[in-house]
């Protein structure tokens, strides 16, 4: 999560490692929720479902419909603007966190 910097470079380990602002927990809250529920998603390769569950968490859709899809990163048709299904190789049976950490290392 970006957090800004808070000016100094002496002050950027404490900057970095210090508690969100009470003030910032209620977005913090539907933010983290959304990267939760997304993660599933980005492992398995689907950047956008990712970002439209952050997003959705961020600012629920007012008359939009949700779609199963979406929710849960599973297989579905595939609507314009989203990423297409990775080529299956063989089944993985890393669970999605592994998943997520494997991509990022």
């Amino acid at each position: 999560l970006g957090i800004g910097h808070p000016g100094r470079k002496d002050l950027v380990a404490a900057y970095v490692l210090h508690d969100f602002a009470k003030a910032d927990q209620d977005w913090l809250e539907d933010l983290l929720r959304g990267i939760s529920e997304g993660a599933p998603a980005l492992a398995e390769g689907y950047s956008t479902r990712f970002m439209n569950a952050v997003a959705r968490n961020r600012a629920p859709a007012r008359d939009e419909p949700v779609h199963k899809e979406d929710q849960a990163g599973g297989a579905g048709a595939q609507r314009p603007g989203t990423e297409p299904a990775p080529q299956e190789k063989e089944a993985d049976t890393r669970s999605p966190p592994q998943k997520l950490i494997d991509r990022f290392r």
